[in-house]
């Protein structure tokens, strides 16, 4: 098995993430919320006025990424719409997703939220403050 070192971690995220990178990747993330993992059989939000968020794939979001970086935060709010009613299922929401569309599309990342939410009502706006949108390069 092949292990990746930090520098080549660092460039990964780079190509993936950020203003340098590659012309592939996505150039708008659309953030989800959900009950249990995305990648084992999770549950999105819906209803309520849901929808991913969608946010620039740039420097905005993610600074400058260091060449040796093993993992990036969000250094932006990232803010979903404002509801208008309660998401279903109900929650507490423990997990994100960043998708490639808007509806459907595939799982890029996700990971576990540091603190649960739900969504009970009319005028609320999720959000996920600086810090809390944390990606990992595994070795």
């Amino acid at each position: 098995m092949a292990t990746l070192g930090s520098t080549a971690r660092g460039q990964s995220l780079r190509a993936r993430f950020g203003g340098r990178r590659s012309m592939d990747a996505l150039d708008t993330l659309y953030v989800a919320l959900f009950i249990g993992d995305p990648l084992s059989g999770g549950t999105e939000a819906s209803g309520g006025g849901y929808a991913r968020a969608a946010v620039a794939n740039g420097d905005a979001l993610w600074g400058t990424i260091a060449a040796s970086a093993t993992s990036i935060a969000n250094i932006a709010s990232v803010n979903f719409p404002v509801t208008t009613g309660s998401y279903a299922p109900t929650g507490p929401y423990d997990h994100w997703a960043i998708m490639s569309a808007p509806s459907a599309g595939v799982v890029w990342y996700a990971g576990e939220l540091t603190a649960t939410a739900t969504v009970l009502g009319a005028g609320a706006q999720p959000r996920f403050p600086p810090g809390s949108l944390v990606i990992y390069q595994d070795a």
